[in-house]
């Protein structure tokens, strides 16, 4: 679902507000997580496939990978 910078701003802020609301702020690295492995999946894919001109995944970021897989 497309909902442009507004949306996710404040999906975003109500993530992180919840988090500290109910005194848990560790849950913000399961949510960032996600994003991390994205933008690491993308740079293994690239360093790896100039040095050796072979894919590591289907494709990259890793959720276009998930796709390809079914």
């Amino acid at each position: 679902v497309f909902m442009g910078d507004t949306g996710s701003m404040f999906l975003g802020g109500m993530v992180v507000a919840v988090s500290f609301g109910i005194g848990r702020p560790v849950l913000l690295i399961f949510a960032g997580i996600t994003y991390f492995l994205e933008a690491l999946s993308d740079i293994i894919q690239v360093a790896y496939y100039k040095k050796t001109k072979k894919r590591i995944f289907k494709m990259a970021p890793l959720h276009h990978h998930f796709e390809m897989c079914g």
